[in-house]
């Protein structure tokens, strides 16, 4: 027989009975899954709920050491006896509703802070959720906690008008009305009641060792003193706090995910901010959580039993992010900041420590002024950071073994010294250069700049700044025997060019050396006041000559494609210059003088120089280069006559200008006595004039402390005639 096959397909009806049928089984389904993922959902925020129960329970017990019923009435939350329809209300009986952390806590200080550090909780839970904690004031005992998330799937932020209708649905027997909360179809996690009851009460913890470096590198050392830390039960956090943002970023430490943890020793070190290493600023570890560079901040750390009633254990400390910090010898003002270290200095500069960024924030830490309260050394700096290597240390990705000039934010107005020193600064740079790259509007007092070897191939140079505007000057040195400032535009001894400003009681005895102007003091300056200052030269046993004891002069000061002077390469504009001098020897190829190379208007008065000047064109002169008369005020200059005979030709004291007449300091015995002083506190390079003049400077001084450099000493007889 054959088969018969049918091949026709579901009739209509078929087709339709079989989509009813499936989109039954597909309702049904969508239901069941729905209703999974919220008690999932559900099962979770309880979780969550009971962490934040255990670490408010456990931390208001620590916080009775801290005398938490002391706080004003303003500070416990809103008092339950207040809300109308809670039937069990009773005094008390105190809440918090909890939508923005941050924001509510560094308002002000409240009991909330004490209960919740930040150091108890999560971020995720600390600042992502929305939560309710209910407690009893008297007895230290919390009583419920409500918990929802702000963000993602069944989400919703509590306010005070959700607290009596939550009151309402606590137990288990209000499970699913939680799982589906009346308001926005969210889902709300809860502790508390009679499962609390339940809890155990836990060993007592140890209080953690804390340890704070605020030197070559900001680090944290957290010392572990529970044998415990590694169970899942207990937890230790540490918070990092800032004062002005009010934001935070908490690190969970334990042995498998925090670095640098020491297993013998039992601690973890944790880097705040460290100049050297790439990603390890304050900004890059911080600024994400909003945390803003420069502020002070909180450290604090805090081990916890997550499961067990035990009080919990911190220690916390304040400190600056950027700069140092003594509580002992607060700054006078709010932005000044503390210079202890190099690495405080490097952070001055907005390009290495974002300085003045908000970060995620509005606010942000202005610096106005800094102020140095210790001795700082770039080598000592890079010893610290890299014993076997210090040369191969690296700033913010500078030439390795170089300082980075900072590039000030624009707020900085004044840096004080405090009499302290900067020695050993070495720079390499493509651009203007100093310990500032530039300085605006600001002032530099009592500072000593010891040793430095500065050199820019593309710029200004000078020991303080290659550049600087309106800047003011008080009691600022610069010197040491090797000390040299190379500039490819402008040098001087403190500032390369400089335009207005002060420059008072400074002085500076380096090696100077540019392609354009060169000063002993400042390179160029141009409407700018100097006076009372000096620049100190280099000398061999009295001579300007070097040690191979050739014709060669030992040129302190020179130009190789511009104006040279003792103290200023080339003067400009209305400013002046009174009652200073200059012992350098000075070299040029334009106008070379031994106080002043090129002046195009300025005022001196009351000055000296006693430098050998070379230059081979008519405008060289043994006081200035080229200056016209009327700008030699009282005919109270002078200039040492001696060093600058016999020459190929006597240069004249003003070059190219016959007419100009000076006072020879040493033309005759009774003059020359008369201007000799012998100031003490001498500090001379050349060993045959510290042994000849026991610590004094044979002529006419000008600041307070002392001379600094050489000086020549052709008539050593007549010095020592009183």
């Amino acid at each position: 027989m054959k088969k018969i096959q049918y091949n026709r397909g579901f009739t209509l009806a078929e087709v339709l009975i079989v989509v009813g049928i499936l989109a039954v089984l597909a309702g049904v389904a969508f239901i069941n899954v729905q209703s999974y993922m919220r008690s999932m959902e559900q099962l979770e925020r309880d979780g969550i709920a009971k962490e934040i129960f255990m670490a408010a329970q456990n931390h208001l017990a620590a916080a009775e050491s801290q005398d938490y019923l002391s706080l004003s009435n303003t500070e416990f939350g809103t008092a339950e006896s207040k809300i109308d329809g809670v039937s069990d209300s009773g005094d008390g009986t105190f809440y918090f509703v909890v939508d923005d952390y941050d924001s509510q806590v560094h308002s002000g200080g409240s009991l909330l802070a004490l209960m919740l550090p930040p150091a108890a909780l999560d971020d995720t839970v600390r600042l992502g959720g929305s939560y309710v904690v209910r407690y009893h004031k008297d007895s230290g005992q919390v009583l419920d906690v409500f918990y929802t998330k702000k963000t993602g799937r069944y989400k919703l932020t509590l306010t005070e008008t959700d607290y009596p209708d939550l009151l309402k649905k606590r137990g288990d027997n209000n499970r699913d009305a939680r799982k589906t909360y009346s308001r926005d179809n969210a889902v709300v996690g809860y502790y508390g009641g009679t499962e609390a009851l339940g809890l155990t009460v836990g060993d007592k913890l140890n209080m953690p060792g804390l340890k704070v470096e605020n030197k070559e590198r900001l680090i944290v050392t957290v010392t572990d003193t529970n044998d415990v830390i590694n169970r899942d039960d207990v937890k230790m956090r540490l918070a990092v706090t800032g004062l002005t943002s009010g934001k935070t970023k908490t690190v969970e430490l334990n042995t498998i995910t925090t670095g640098g943890y020491d297993i013998i020793k039992k601690t973890f070190t944790i880097v705040l901010d460290d100049i050297t290493t790439s990603g390890k600023r304050f900004f890059d570890l911080y600024g994400d959580e909003g945390l803003i560079p420069g502020e002070d901040i909180v450290i604090r750390v805090d081990v916890e039993n997550t499961a067990q009633l035990t009080a919990s254990q911190f220690r916390e400390e304040t400190t600056n992010s950027l700069f140092g910090y003594d509580p002992n010898y607060p700054m006078e003002d709010a932005n000044t900041a503390r210079i202890e270290n190099i690495r405080h200095l490097e952070n001055l500069s907005a390009e290495q420590s974002m300085l003045g960024n908000s970060g995620i924030g509005e606010k942000t830490v202005s610096v106005t002024t800094a102020e140095q309260t210790s001795d700082l050394s770039w080598t000592d700096f890079k010893k610290v950071i890299k014993p076997s290597d210090p040369d191969s240390v690296q700033v913010f990705g500078n030439t390795a073994g170089k300082f980075l000039p900072i590039s000030p934010a624009v707020a900085l107005s004044t840096y004080k010294g405090g009499n302290h020193s900067i020695t050993d600064v070495q720079i390499a740079a493509t651009a203007n250069a100093g310990v500032f790259q530039s300085l605006k509007n600001a002032t530099v007092e009592n500072l000593t700049l010891k040793d430095f070897d500065i050199a820019t191939t593309s710029g200004s140079a000078g020991a303080l700044a290659g550049a600087a505007e309106n800047a003011t000057l008080q009691n600022v040195l610069a010197w040491g025997e090797n000390a040299q400032i190379t500039g490819t535009v402008n040098a001087g001894g403190l500032i390369g060019s400089m335009s207005g400003g002060t420059v008072q009681n400074s002085a500076a005895a380096v090696y100077v050396t540019a392609s354009g102007s060169a000063g002993g003091l400042i390179g160029t300056a141009d409407g700018t006041t100097v006076k009372y200052s000096y620049s100190g030269g280099h000398t061999n046993n009295g001579e300007y000559k070097n040690s191979a004891a050739t014709d060669r002069y030992e040129d302190n000061v020179r130009s190789t494609g511009g104006d040279a002077g003792g103290l200023i390469g080339t003067l400009s504009g209305t400013g002046s210059v009174e009652n200073c001098y200059s012992t350098c020897s000075v070299s040029g190829t334009t106008a070379v003088g031994g106080l002043v190379g090129a002046d195009t208007g300025v005022s001196i008065s009351g000055c000296y120089a006693t430098g050998l000047v070379s230059g081979g064109t008519e405008t060289t002169g043994t006081f200035a280069g080229t200056v016209s008369a009327d700008n030699l005020i009282d005919g109270n200059n002078y200039y040492y006559e001696i060093i600058n005979q016999n020459q190929e030709t006597d240069i004249p004291p003003v070059g190219g200008n016959a007419g100009i007449s000076l006072n020879q300091i040493d033309k005759d015995l009774k003059s020359y006595n008369e201007f000799v002083t012998l100031e003490s506190g001498a500090k001379p390079y050349d060993n045959k004039l510290a042994s000849m003049y026991g610590g004094q400077y044979g002529l006419k001084a000008v600041t307070g402390y002392g001379h600094y450099g050489d000086w020549p000493a052709p008539e050593t007889l007549v010095i020592n005639v009183k």
